[in-house]
């Protein structure tokens, strides 16, 4: 009289059958986590990003003409070898409504930063006390020791500034109609443009 069972052949073809059923639901599972992931990383960055150039815009609509002919200045960065790359320079109307002295602010990625391996690259930001106005920034000067990490994995920052209607990387004046900043990385650019009302 036979037992009642399998044999191992047909376990082995159940085991295989199971398997590829499972591996078939899983795939998209992990397809989706991929991409769940991948958007956090990117609405993360994008966060960032916003963040930064809000902080910019700020800088810009606090920039007095207190003691200062020019208080908004964009310059392009000495070392052409590194292609596009500007600093923006704006006297800061922080002491009109604060206890912080009156001073230049001063955003852009340092050289520093992208040839040596002892600095974070990415978007730096440097406050300068005292009654060192825009125009007297020295930009070679500015040392990423004495800034503010800001934004890290920028390679270079572009500025302009919409002066009647055209745009200017080269400016400086009164605070602009508008402003463009460019952020470039290794593999892609973003860029905000905004109005600043009321001038």
């Amino acid at each position: 009289m036979r037992r009642a069972g399998f044999t191992l052949a047909e376990i082995m073809i159940a085991a295989a059958i199971a398997a590829i059923i499972t591996m078939a639901g899983i795939a998209p599972l992990m397809y989706v986590s991929r991409m769940i992931s991948s958007a956090r990383e990117d609405f993360s960055i994008n966060n960032k990003e916003r963040s930064a150039v809000n902080r910019i815009l700020t800088d810009v609509r606090e920039a007095s003409n207190i003691h200062s002919d020019v208080p908004v200045r964009i310059a392009e960065a000495d070392d052409a070898a590194r292609g596009e790359n500007d600093f923006l320079v704006v006297w800061t109307a922080a002491g009109a409504h604060t206890v912080r002295p009156l001073g230049s602010v001063v955003w852009g990625v340092p050289a520093d930063s992208v040839i040596r391996s002892d600095y974070a690259r990415g978007l730096y930001r440097w406050t300068i006390s005292g009654d060192i106005q825009p125009n007297s920034v020295n930009l070679s000067e500015l040392d990423p020791d004495d800034a503010s990490l800001v934004l890290p994995g920028v390679k270079s920052a572009v500025f302009a500034a919409l002066n009647g209607v055209s745009w200017e990387r080269n400016f400086s004046g009164a605070r602009p109609k508008a402003l463009s900043v460019t952020l470039m990385y290794d593999s892609w650019d973003v860029s905000y443009e905004e109005l600043l009302p009321g001038f």
